[in-house]
């Protein structure tokens, strides 16, 4: 449960400087991420919850760029 506070916490912070990007896939993607790791970290089991986030973030930061590609 701390790290879910943790994550939801820190999330304000790593989205307002996603706004730097010069593209809307980079900043797609940099969101992505962060979704995805705080989702791993949350989801997954609690024996490699630093896995699981990064895990999360490759497949978010994937997704992410994908869809802002595409825009």
């Amino acid at each position: 449960m701390k790290y879910l506070i943790l994550t939801l916490s820190a999330s304000g912070l790593f989205l307002t400087s996603c706004s730097n990007y010069d593209t809307q896939a980079k900043n797609d993607a940099a969101t992505g991420a962060l979704i995805g790791a705080g989702a791993g970290a949350v989801l997954g089991d609690s024996d490699n919850r630093a896995g699981n986030a990064a895990l999360g973030a490759a497949l978010g930061g994937a997704a992410g760029y994908a869809v802002g590609a595409n825009r």
